[in-house]
């Protein structure tokens, strides 16, 4: 169907598909970041407004039922009724860059094979809010041109 699919829902390894329920921190978990952005998912329809986690552990997406979140910069709670879209965890994520497509470049998350193309509202995201929280892991992050791997 139209309903967009997340490419990481085949691979239950790199991430964990959630029905509606309340975002989880984990224990010892907590959000770095949050803001609102967009995820271009399969097909015509698979672009989608939501907000970005960012915790100490993982990178989530999640869309809002209801409303629109309008919180900024960074924040302490999940907004209740989100839908958790994906999520992946730090460790799992191998590259961060760019991606042209169409007429656009889209901030580029790769993990477990997959390519996750983010529209963040600002490219800190990928040169300093996740690299950091990868680094802090304790991996190295090597920049190629405007893209990085992590090993």
């Amino acid at each position: 169907g139209l309903t967009g699919f997340s490419p990481a829902d085949a691979n239950s390894r790199t991430s964990q598909k959630h029905d509606t329920m309340a975002l989880q921190l984990a224990e010892g978990e907590s959000i770095l970041r949050q803001n609102m952005g967009s995820y271009k998912g399969k097909g015509f329809f698979g672009t989608k407004n939501g907000t970005f986690y960012l915790t100490n552990q993982r990178l989530i997406f999640a869309t809002a039922s209801k409303g629109m979140s309008f919180l900024m910069g960074a924040g302490s709670q999940f907004i209740p009724g989100s839908k958790v879209e994906w999520e992946i965890p730090l460790g799992n994520i191998t590259g961060l860059g760019y991606e042209r497509v169409a007429l656009g470049k889209w901030s580029c998350v790769t993990a477990g094979g997959e390519k996750y193309l983010c529209g963040f509202m600002s490219n800190d995201w990928i040169h300093s809010y996740i690299k950091d929280a990868i680094t802090a892991l304790g991996k190295s992050v090597i920049a190629d041109g405007e893209n990085y791997k992590v090993e």
